[in-house]
């Protein structure tokens, strides 16, 4: 065959389109044809690959636990904007880095190791049981979007992840001068005396000029901007909103029945033990007598080189053959069934038995009902939006056209992108609706967006009806709290003038309470000692209470605290104090040991920085940018 191309491609027929080829491609180009085709990693290193699809998957679980944690509809714009989405990034190359060493150094892990991990996972036990049930451990992962192989990879790197942490810090001590310097900062004390400086103790300041406002609201506009707020009108088809114009006929009911019955029926389970591995049947016989003496399982496997297994809560059709599944479910609860023959003798003892049962049609009528009227309500929800699209089709107001349908119209007043009326109270038509909210402020304004499929197998579409662009409001909109903001800047100005007054007299070499009193402001607290614990509590201001244990002895400190941060305290340190570790050997040893995590985290964080760096990880930054509705200057990896 070869040697006959060979002959082809030597004919002038050949040469000449070959020449035509050539000539086709000098006319229009060849970049097209070899351009390489783009990759759909986000990241890339020797060894190891992020692609599209797991960095997808890790952002979006990354803002469920966002939302989940602030309550409110997060959207992922937010996320963007605060850098979150190259976190995910730098987490998933941190990960695949360690996995890759993991490899190379033949950390792995077995099956057996596997099994336990998954078998010791509390939520995928039977609620009824009590022990691990794989029709629950596949609904899981259904319910979550994982495929079995997937998470069962995703778990194996993991173990084999804290195998390898643990393995590296195993071991670590941290040194004594560790502790010695961990006992010296939480043991430290400091003697001090406090001064409040009130807003009382500040002349009102008088009323500002048009031009004082005009110029405080220019320098200060960003306090006073607004985010974009938009209004939008939505059109909504849930098979919910259907289903109660749905009448199921009792016929379908029992059709539907009879047709599921025999995927109903809850199969007879058993716990039993298994003997096996017996070399013949007179060794299965005395494992059997000693099994119905009640002797332990696992002493007898030991004794007669036998293998002893504990089934919990098993069909007949989950026993490892056939052979033991007739022997065991052929038994009663508490009885040792005969030798069992196969490659070797086995024998089992009989344990729980439940029952298997079979569901009345009056048991499962609701439900079978609903699942009906479900169905029929999808086809309804169907007909209504092709109803709406022709309409809309045939130039009808998308009001108009969400009327004859049937579908439901609601309107949205002005929102935020977090979902916050003008008002700053959340709007309730878009609560638990982050996905919407989202959409609607990626649309333009106009024209309706496509339909967006919901989880429930229902469809909206929104339709932009107002954009209120995010900045300053003009300065007569809120001149009121402006001449506020002006006055208590004011206010503030010659409260931290207080401050000064009183720190310069003790440089100066006056007492706090003399230069307190110089300023008629009152002194709070007198030569007290506090240490770290108690400054953590708070005292009459956090910041304050930083600051004190930020400076050297015999400096003055300041810090906003009070209803609001209205009140600006001023402390003087008196003294500081420092433990002798030598003096509590015991203490020391504690402080120490309380070193070594710090220690251990920063040894893994320093192997993976290492790691990541050795597999030459470079970075898609165009791609993720495109993933998360970025915009990116040029295309390519970016080369870090």
């Amino acid at each position: 065959m070869l040697s006959e191309l060979r002959n082809v491609t030597r004919g002038w027929i050949a040469m000449a389109i070959i020449g035509l080829l050539a000539l086709a491609f000098a006319i229009w180009g060849i970049n097209d044809v070899f351009k390489p085709i783009q990759s759909n990693e986000v990241a890339k290193g020797r060894g190891l690959s992020v692609t599209q699809q797991e960095f997808n998957a890790s952002f979006n679980n990354e803002l469920e636990r966002i939302r989940a944690q602030a309550k409110r509809p997060v959207t992922k714009q937010e996320l963007v904007d605060a850098n979150i989405h190259m976190r995910v990034v730098e987490r998933l190359v941190s990960e695949k880095a360690f996995d890759r060493l993991a490899q190379n150094m033949s950390v792995g892990v077995s099956d057996t190791m596997l099994i336990k991990e998954l078998h010791g996972t509390q939520a995928f036990h039977n609620p009824v049981t009590g022990a691990f049930d794989n029709a629950t451990y596949q609904m899981l992962l259904a319910r979550n979007g994982f495929t079995r192989g997937a998470y069962e990879q995703d778990l194996r790197a993991g173990m084999a992840r804290e195998q390898l942490g643990r393995a590296l810090v195993a071991g670590v001590r941290a040194p004594t001068s560790f502790g010695r310097i961990e006992m010296a900062f939480q043991l430290e004390r400091r003697t001090i005396s406090i001064a409040a400086v009130t807003p009382d103790r500040v002349p009102a300041p008088p009323t500002p000029t048009d031009e004082e406002i005009e110029t405080f609201f220019k320098s200060q506009a960003s306090a006073f901007a607004l985010p974009e707020y938009r209004a939008f009108t939505v059109v909504r088809a849930e098979p919910a909103d259907f289903a109660a114009r749905v009448d199921v006929p009792e016929a379908k009911i029992n059709d539907l029945f009879e047709f599921r019955k025999a995927q109903l029926v809850t199969p007879e389970r058993r716990s039993y033990v298994l003997l096996s591995g017996a070399t013949d049947r007179a060794a299965a016989e005395t494992a059997g007598r000693r099994l119905a003496a009640g002797e332990d399982p696992d002493a007898i496997a030991r004794s007669l080189n036998m293998q002893s297994v504990v089934f919990a809560q098993k069909a007949r059709n989950e026993a490892p053959n056939a052979r033991i599944g007739e022997a065991v479910f052929s038994s009663t609860s508490g009885q040792v069934t005969a030798p069992i023959e196969g490659v070797t003798w086995s024998i089992a003892r009989v344990g729980e038995v439940v029952a298997g049962s079979s569901p009345s049609i009056d048991e499962l009528r609701p439900t079978l009902r609903a699942e009906l009227a479900h169905d029929e309500a999808q086809t309804l929800l169907n007909d209504a939006v092709e109803k709406f699209d022709e309409i809309r089709a045939s130039g009808g107001a998308l009001e108009d056209a969400a009327n004859q349908a049937g579908l439901v119209v609601t309107s949205i007043p002005l929102i935020d992108a977090r979902g916050l009326t003008m008002s700053g109270q959340p709007e309730a038509a878009v609560l638990d609706a982050a996905e919407l909210v989202q959409a609607a402020f990626a649309a333009a304004e106009g024209d309706p967006t496509d339909w967006t499929s919901t989880p429930s197998g229902g469809s909206y579409l929104v339709r932009i009806d107002t954009v209120r662009p995010a900045g300053p409001p003009p300065l007569a909109q809120v001149r009121d709290r402006v001449v506020v903001a002006w006055r208590m800047q004011k206010i503030a100005d010659g409260m931290r003038k207080v401050v000064e007054d009183i720190r310069t007299a003790v440089s100066g070499g006056q007492t706090l309470a003399a230069a307190a009193r110089a300023q008629r402001v009152q002194v709070v607290t007198t030569s007290q000692t506090i240490d770290r614990r108690m400054a953590a509590q708070g005292g009459p201001s956090p910041q304050l209470m930083a600051a004190v244990f930020g400076a050297r002895e015999g400096e003055v400190v300041s810090g906003a605290g009070g209803p609001g941060g209205s009140v600006l305290f001023v402390a003087l340190v008196e003294k500081v104090e420092r433990p002798d570790p030598a003096g509590d050997p015991q203490m020391l040893d504690a402080a120490r040991q309380a070193m070594s995590p710090m220690l251990m985290d920063d040894l893994v964080a320093t192997v993976q920085s290492v790691a990541r760096q050795e597999a030459r990880v470079r970075l898609n930054q165009p791609l993720i940018d495109r993933i998360v509705g970025k915009s990116s200057s040029e295309d390519g990896d970016d080369g870090r």
